[in-house]
């Protein structure tokens, strides 16, 4: 049984308890909106809660009767400036130009300002607040990152981040320039859009999907992680992109709908407008087939694009490759994903790992083709030949080879599927399946996944079938 808990002391990424505690000191949730808003403006640097100051506004006590929110709205509003004198008009009737203030050359020897504090104040936020920053009642971490690995090419950092339970889970951040590509469909093959990453996050430490090619699920499930520190995976990695980060994918530990309501409340947060205000639509969460949570994500999350780890195209098949399976058959986990995709109006994203000898013949291409028309799912299909996982050696599959794989895309092709598939050393890693483990030192389980991404990813991945 997964347990619950609660962060002491209490994440500022924690929705619930920074209001909570703002309740305790009766301050008012707007100035807790503003701090928010505060750390999503700057969350490409590190900004300490230590130092936000507060400006203007000192008074903490909730309006009493009889002023309502007007009288409210009047007390957190900090006095306006004088209007400045009107300027007397230089039209046809000959006014007077108004006055021009000469302006002394700068002196060359004068030393220059010093920068503004990456923590600067914070307007309007009582003394009451500040006071509960400084004394760390609330924190704007309760994890850490205890290691940084990044790629030989600099495209991929790969995030160990450790809880403060003392669990780790891990954090991809995947950047990406357009421009270094070429795009045939383009005039000289230049390629549009400018620099940007990925970040692919954890929802859960372990899995208890128990996939067989999957390294998270040799884990077992340990926790579920709660929604601030979904959201402190994503402001570790806005600290080491770079980049401005665009996309964001529920595809690292764990299975996201088996964490449905930490997962939701978590997207809220990211995709709200003054806090990361991150585009649903290029949020994208994974899921092996929790049936029952599909078609409440259509209501609750309506933008968000869904990912479906699918892996074979019949139900036997399947069973043996996902063990959840059983519990969700075929014909109803499509179903639901129709439904999905009726309410929503969005493609639907198939995983499908290659395994050699296993899901990866021809064959399997044209019942895979078969199941989707079946179901009339617009799906775009991501073959993903599989890599050898450092974690448990009773995993072992052998991938396809690239003639295996290119048969496979091209049986999908001919019938009308869209399909890409993830090169080595060049995958798609917007799209990466997070098959994520844990571990210790000295002889214990390391970090590993399904995919190389601690490689070079300088290739696109090939798409075929539009």
């Amino acid at each position: 049984m997964v347990r619950r808990r609660r962060l002491d002391p209490c994440s500022v990424w924690d929705r619930e308890g920074v209001l909570r505690k703002f309740q305790e000191h009766d301050i008012l949730p707007c100035h807790a909106d503003a701090v928010w808003a505060y750390l999503g403006k700057h969350r490409d640097r590190d900004v300490p809660l230590s130092e936000v100051s507060g400006r203007g506004v000192t008074s903490t006590r909730r309006p009493q009767g009889g002023l309502g929110k007007r009288g409210a709205a009047a007390r957190i509003r900090p006095s306006l400036p004088p209007a400045p004198p009107p300027r007397a008009s230089r039209g046809l009737s000959g006014g007077v130009p108004p006055l021009r203030r000469s302006r002394a050359p700068p002196d060359p020897r004068a030393t220059p300002p010093a920068p503004p504090s990456p923590g600067t104040q914070v307007p309007g936020l009582p003394k009451a607040a500040q006071r509960l920053f400084r004394s760390a009642a609330i924190v704007k971490f309760t994890s850490r990152v205890l290691d940084a690995k990044v790629s030989a090419g600099g495209e991929v950092v790969k995030l160990l981040v450790q809880l403060q339970t003392g669990e780790q889970v891990e954090c991809v951040v995947m950047r990406y320039d357009p421009t270094l590509g070429v795009d045939p469909s383009q005039p000289g093959g230049r390629r549009r859009g400018r620099p940007r990453a990925t970040v692919c996050v954890s929802s859960q430490v372990g899995c208890q999907m128990g996939c067989t090619f999957c390294a998270t699920g040799t884990m077992g499930l340990k926790a579920n992680l709660l929604p601030a520190e979904i959201l402190e995976q994503v402001a570790h990695a806005c600290l080491h992109a770079r980049t401005p980060v665009r996309n964001l994918v529920f595809m690292g530990m764990g299975e996201p709908l088996d964490a449905y309501d930490e997962v939701v409340e978590a997207v809220r947060c990211l995709t709200h407008p003054r806090i990361f205000g991150l585009s649903a639509r290029h949020l994208t969460v994974s899921t092996v087939g929790v049936v029952p949570r599909i078609r409440p994500l259509a209501r609750d999350l309506p933008t968000v694009r869904l990912a479906l780890s699918l892996h074979a195209p019949s139900q036997a098949l399947r069973e043996t490759i996902v063990p959840t399976a059983r519990g969700w058959p075929l014909p109803d986990l499509l179903g639901a994903c129709a439904d999905w995709q009726r309410q929503t109006g969005q493609p639907l994203f198939v995983e499908y790992v290659l395994l050699a000898g296993v899901n990866a013949a021809p064959e399997h291409a044209r019942q895979l083709a078969a199941l989707l028309a079946d179901h009339r799912l617009d799906a775009v299909v991501n073959v993903i030949p599989w890599n050898p996982v450092l974690a448990d050696d009773g995993i072992e599959f052998e991938a396809p080879g690239e003639a295996g794989t290119a048969a496979f895309r091209d049986v999908l092709v001919a019938a009308g599927v869209r399909c890409t598939v993830r090169r080595e050393k060049g995958q798609d890693l917007a799209a990466a399946c997070g098959q994520l483990v844990v571990g210790g030192a000295g002889g214990k389980r390391q970090l590993a996944d399904i995919e190389d991404l601690g490689g070079a990813p300088g290739g696109r991945a090939a798409c075929a079938g539009g």
